[in-house]
């Protein structure tokens, strides 16, 4: 088994390669994206490791390391996102310090090899697609917000004629793109039967609503 350990960050991916012998490591760094993946597995391949043959070792960074650790999924790679504290103190116990504050590599690939880390599985694509959904739909409410509180404080200054119409069109604009995703998280959903099913019965628990039911669906269904 080969031990591949991936420090993330949002423009690439630094690699690190370890086989039986972890004193031997190998280095790559390749762009964070779907090509970037390939390319990384077109490398190990040249060092002897398929893809059956890999343990990926990933540190989860916001959102930046899913598509990466998806991918090496999707690809037959055994994949483990691991606990950044729990890492560091792991590097410590080597004596190894990252020159960055983040996890370096080959860190991340010893600590895969000693301590062979349970593997990780991405969400169905329908649940990270509902996911993308409610995360757009936040992001444009707290967008409106904003914009009605401008529209509020203009009540108490002189503004130009064309700051009121901006705002006034803004907040249309937005609420009408509200109303369309709010449709598409309907249909998403009824698309499915898994979170059909599960939406109607959270829904059936009194105080929960469509909006908290759809979060807390998301939430169950992406874990």
């Amino acid at each position: 088994m080969f031990f591949l350990g991936i420090d993330v960050s949002k423009a690439k991916l630094d690699c690190a390669l370890l086989g039986s012998d972890a004193n031997k490591r190998k280095t790559k760094v390749v762009p964070n994206s779907i090509a970037g993946v390939q390319t990384l597995l077109q490398w190990c391949a040249k060092q002897g490791a398929e893809p059956a043959q890999l343990h990926a070792v990933l540190e989860p960074t916001g959102q930046y390391h899913e598509q990466a650790a998806t991918a090496l999924h999707d690809a037959s790679v055994s994949v483990s996102l691991v606990n950044p504290a729990q890492v560091r103190d792991f590097a410590g116990a080597l004596a190894v310090r990252s020159k960055t504050d983040g996890i370096d590599s080959y860190v991340l690939a010893r600590y895969g090899q000693a301590l062979k880390p349970g593997l990780w599985r991405p969400a169905p694509l329908h649940a990270r697609q509902l996911r993308a959904l409610l995360a757009r739909r936040d992001a444009l409410a707290k967008d409106l917000q904003r914009e009605l509180n401008r529209q509020e404080k203009t009540q108490f200054s002189d503004p130009p004629v064309l700051v009121e119409g901006s705002i006034a069109k803004t907040i249309a604009f937005l609420r009408e793109e509200i109303k369309r995703l709010d449709h598409a998280i309907n249909d998403h959903i009824d698309r499915h039967p898994d979170l059909k099913e599960d939406r109607e019965l959270l829904t059936s628990i009194p105080g929960i609503g469509d909006r908290a039911g759809n979060s807390i669906l998301s939430i169950m269904h992406n874990r």
